[in-house]
């Protein structure tokens, strides 16, 4: 997991034999002990071997070690919800990506505060088709739990000019993928590419989706059409997403 994590912040700098040290491993003290500090017989804070590359950010891009990426976020979730090997096989084949997708409970519970308030000035027209949203998602909660969800993207290229492209195209993936609508625009750029990483964060992405469960489990990668044997078996078949 470690050296995944590593090898996504930065992929020209890191080996693949490399792999981070954690506090029980055996290593060579170093540093210069004050006092009673045990940091020259301890491994490096995780933090610092997982991600100690400078950052040079411009707009919403950032450049790592010479590594371009671009970030996107899911504001308002497929209209007419789409399987994930729908979304893979929409993008290009020739454009780098990841996703990573957050599901947590408590969706009306996340949503309590602004029900009530919606509920004493329903009457406001421009209001109104947000409080029947809310009122939808109350009664299917009698049938199945609300979830809250983030979905996040980031591509990544060797120069500016080809994360602009390939992030062109992952964007059009995402939207024609049951029509979504997202952005590309963030407060803190840092923190929403680092949103993608895999085990970065316990903390989700900026915009919150609150589909119900089945509709959040369809979204997710969580089965694929794929024989059941690797390639040392005798039935090899081709999947629908072209593996």
């Amino acid at each position: 997991m470690g050296q995944a994590l590593r090898f996504q912040v930065d992929r020209l700098g890191t080996s693949e034999h490399w792999y981070p040290l954690l506090p029980d491993d055996p290593i060579t003290p170093h540093g210069v002990r004050n006092g009673d500090d045990h940091t020259p017989f301890l491994a490096p804070q995780l933090k610092f071997q997982l991600m100690n590359q400078d950052m040079e950010t411009n707009g919403n891009k950032l450049c790592v070690n010479g590594m371009w990426h671009g970030t996107l976020s899911v504001v308002l979730g497929p209209q007419t919800p789409q399987t994930f090997a729908k979304l893979k096989a929409l993008v290009p084949r020739g454009v780098p990506w990841r996703v990573r997708m957050d599901l947590m409970p408590g969706g009306m519970k996340s949503l309590g505060m602004k029900k009530g308030t919606l509920d004493f000035i329903a009457f406001v027209p421009p209001l109104r088709p947000i409080w029947n949203s809310i009122e939808t998602l109350t009664k299917v909660e009698q049938q199945e739990p609300v979830c809250v969800m983030t979905i996040m993207a980031s591509t990544w290229g060797d120069s500016k000019a080809a994360v602009t492209r390939h992030l062109t195209l992952l964007t059009q993936a995402f939207q024609a993928w049951g029509v979504c609508e997202v952005t590309q625009t963030f407060g803190n750029p840092v923190r929403a590419w680092a949103s993608t990483l895999v085990a970065s964060s316990k903390g989700s992405g900026p915009n919150l989706l609150y589909p119900p469960l089945s509709e959040a489990l369809n979204l997710l990668p969580l089965t694929r059409p794929a024989s059941a044997w690797e390639e040392d078996g005798n039935a090899l078949f081709a999947t629908l997403d072209g593996k």
